[in-house]
């Protein structure tokens, strides 16, 4: 069982999200999608305290009504079994649990959190939950402290933030530093080489150092069953089970998989007896203070965590590294901010195959872009944000990357971009390839005006094109070599 669902209402600048989720999730987005709001309202509804009805949320949390009055926040967590009809073998979620699981449609056991907040006068802020069903029905009410209690054990949330690991009390004060322990925590020199080194990575100084990183992998794994004893989940010790040896030959890997690990170190981990532990293991902006070698290693460490992962990224090189099923992304649409993701189905394995490269790895940047220009070579890809600049529009700062699809296919990239919502503009020759280019794109207008999404050139290719349009001296002037073409 994981979580598959967090809906929020009016939280922050958020009057609205829907946000589906899978084993690992990655949220993309223009700054006024709110990635950390929806970071933040995940691990408020969460619980962040000692008492198992305590929870995280703070009067800035709150939005006004047109009178000014505060609103009442509103967070459902959704988990369910990945598998329908009891094909998940081992669930072994603890017994407490039972009367807030019911059976979704495709019989699979879920469980439905409610939270609802609401600032009172003064800072005062009274917090409500429940469980309920898919219908809305409830299943178990507020007294029931012993069923979230746990919940938050079997589903504890661990945030890294810039560096930083939180457990359960302390996502939000400033006050922290990498890797603060404890005084009567074991092994302190232990504690001190891994800061140290964890700054020298933030840093990009001190590469000399990392030969120290196997012995410190070693001491971090015993460090980490010294503090936790026997509340150690296998889940947690599972990450440092490899001898250094083994996990990996590469130095930037080696990097990766300290600092994820020294993050690690630092959440407070928990167990319900014999049940297991499925955490999620949030990580906000994993390319802060990281030279972009080091991305691709910090990725391959994420994916071999045993946990739910949820990310947050700006970063085009990280996303370059991330499959095109994990990513999210987030676009506001008035106060509402809407999730897209490629759905299901909707390209087939060939057709995932070549848009993972040729979007994913050649430009992680066109997920990040509003409109895509679908070009068919080279020549346009170079041309069009030159004559962009010419009109006085930088079409990267516009948001609209130009993407070549001769050997990809225009149909593919147009289901991706339709699914991501992602504009998309066609620009074809005028020869026989074009005319096809253009009648497949047609297929797939959806009720839209045509010339919103095609243009085709009256000229066989956009060579001759520019030919007749007047610029058959800048040609012959480049092909004579004679005298450099101007800028302008």
């Amino acid at each position: 069982m994981q979580l598959t669902r967090v809906l929020l209402e009016r939280f922050r600048a958020i009057e609205r999200l829907d946000l589906r989720i899978g084993p690992t999730c990655v949220l993309i987005g223009e700054e006024t999608t709110g990635k950390p709001s929806i970071v933040d309202a995940i691990a408020a509804a969460s619980g962040f305290g000692e008492e198992a009805t305590s929870f995280a949320f703070e009067s800035d949390d709150f939005r006004a009504s047109d009178d000014g009055e505060p609103l009442p926040i509103r967070v459902i967590l959704d988990f369910r079994e990945r598998l329908p009809k009891d094909a998940e073998i081992t669930s072994g979620l603890p017994p407490v649990l039972a009367p807030a699981l019911f059976r979704d449609s495709w019989r699979r056991r879920a469980m439905r959190l409610e939270v609802v907040a609401q600032r009172g006068d003064g800072e005062a802020i009274a917090v409500s939950w429940r469980f309920l069903d898919d219908k809305g029905r409830e299943l178990v009410d507020d007294s029931q402290v012993a069923v979230l209690q746990a919940l938050r054990e079997s589903f504890p949330v661990i945030v890294v933030r810039g560096g930083f690991a939180y457990g359960n009390e302390s996502l939000r004060q400033a006050d922290h530093v990498p890797f603060r322990y404890r005084k009567d925590s074991p092994d302190i020199d232990t504690r001190e080489r891994v800061r140290d080194l964890y700054n020298k990575m933030l840093s990009s100084r001190g590469a000399q150092e990392f030969d120290e990183a196997p012995e410190l992998f070693e001491r971090i794994r015993d460090h980490a069953r010294q503090s936790l004893g026997g509340r150690a989940p296998a889940w947690f010790l599972r990450a440092f089970d490899a001898p250094w040896s083994e996990v990996t030959q590469e130095t930037s890997s080696r990097i990766g998989i300290l600092l994820l690990a020294g993050a690690l170190i630092e959440a407070r981990a928990h167990s319900h007896g014999d049940a297991p532990i499925r955490p999620i293991l949030i990580i906000e902006d994993p390319e802060s203070h990281l030279h972009p070698r080091m991305l691709a290693s910090v990725w391959h460490v994420v994916e071999l965590m045993d946990a739910q992962k949820l990310l947050t990224t700006n970063s085009e090189a990280f996303v370059a590294e991330v499959p095109l099923t994990a990513v999210r992304r987030l676009d506001r649409v008035g106060d509402e901010i809407i999730s897209r993701s490629l759905r299901r189905r909707s390209l087939s394995a060939e057709e995932l195959r070549r848009v993972s490269y040729h979007v994913r790895l050649r430009r992680g940047e066109a997920l990040f872009a509003r409109c895509w220009l679908l070009v068919e070579g080279e020549t346009e890809s170079w041309l069009m944000p030159g004559l962009g600049l010419e009109c006085g529009y930088q079409l990267a700062d516009e948001g609209v990357c130009c993407i070549e699809f001769a050997q990809c296919g225009v149909v593919p990239l147009i289901k991706l971009a339709r699914d991501l919502g992602i504009e998309w503009h066609l620009l074809a020759d005028g020869d026989a390839a074009g005319q096809r280019y253009v009648a497949q794109a047609n297929k797939h207008l959806h009720g839209a005006v045509p010339e919103d999404h095609i243009t085709v050139l009256p000229s066989k290719d956009v060579e001759r094109y520019l030919w007749d349009a007047g610029f058959a001296d800048v040609f012959r002037l480049a092909a004579s070599g004679k005298k450099p073409i101007s800028a302008r």
